[in-house]
């Protein structure tokens, strides 16, 4: 991927044709948060001014809270309506869970930036940006204005156990309590109803994802976020030797640190990668107020 990166700049602006069917042109452009260690996107170049607008914002939000003292967090998490998850669920507990870092650290000591607030939405008009849009808005967070020196100072990357609390899930018998809650959005989501009704959501594939699986494990945003804080945290070690093994942004996963040999680990890649033939992106579709984003 390193060779793709420098054969093609950061700056390159591509005009690719979507699916047929839609029949449309999507300007594209790679842009790189680190093209050294290939950490490139294929943003939509419509939403390029949103996406930095974007960033200076929730930066600028970090910056505050860092000079009152907070230490700033970043939470990750699965979103999107796939394997039974269900996009709304998981918004509603990404607010709770955010609630529960906040406590767990002490609600006046930290400022944490939830992904899935409305405030990170990418939305012009009708339109909503690609899955590569979110995660380049999202990247340059966390590996940060300067090279190695993000702007957080730890990331939380939500686990089984943060799912069942934010819900007030029990144990034991968790699977027992996931298929109560299944019957309960039934009876009171018509949108999740709706996607029941029509087999895009299986009870059994939510009570599997929700009992199994519902983490950041499952997400390929969060795959992306993982390797940019491993990326980052090793340019830290590597110019600033001891200190920069004593000040790597810390990573912490359902409830817990993660290990030091999970600290130099990188995982499968989600959405990087640069424009080209392979990963033309398609019109993103209008958006459903019930499930903005794919994540």
């Amino acid at each position: 991927m390193k060779a793709v990166c420098s054969s093609l700049l950061g700056a390159m602006t591509l005009s690719l044709l979507s699916t047929a069917a839609m029949g449309v042109e999507v300007s594209v452009k790679t842009r790189c948060v680190d093209k050294a260690r290939s950490i490139c996107y294929c943003v939509t170049s419509k939403f390029e001014p949103l996406i930095d607008e974007k960033i200076a914002l929730f930066r600028a939000r970090i910056a505050d809270g860092k000079s009152k003292g907070k230490l700033a967090g970043y939470l990750s998490l699965p979103m999107s309506t796939r394997g039974g998850g269900y996009f709304a669920l998981n918004v509603e507990i990404a607010e709770k869970a955010s609630s529960q870092v906040s406590a767990l650290f002490g609600e006046g000591a930290v400022v944490i930036v939830n992904p899935a607030s409305s405030d990170g939405n990418l939305e012009i008009g009708t339109e909503n940006a690609s899955q590569p849009d979110y995660l380049f808005m999202w990247s340059s967070i966390l590996w940060g204005a300067e090279d190695g020196k993000p702007d957080i100072d730890f990331i939380y990357f939500l686990g089984p156990s943060d799912f069942r609390s934010a819900l007030h899930v029990g144990v034991p018998s968790i699977a027992e309590n996931w298929a109560s809650e299944f019957e309960k959005r039934v009876a009171s989501d018509s949108h999740f109803a709706s996607l029941v009704s029509s087999g895009k959501i299986a009870k059994r594939d939510f009570i599997a994802y929700y009992t199994l699986r519902a983490s950041a494990t499952v997400s390929l945003g969060a795959h992306d976020e993982w390797n940019v804080v491993t990326q980052a945290n090793k340019v830290r070690r590597a110019t600033l030797g001891k200190d920069g093994v004593a000040t790597q942004v810390a990573m912490w996963f359902d409830g817990k640190p993660v290990s030091p040999l999970d600290y130099e680990s990188t995982i499968s890649a989600g959405n990087v990668g640069t424009c080209g033939p392979g990963n033309a992106v398609p019109k993103a579709p209008p958006i459903d107020p019930n499930d903005r984003r794919a994540y």
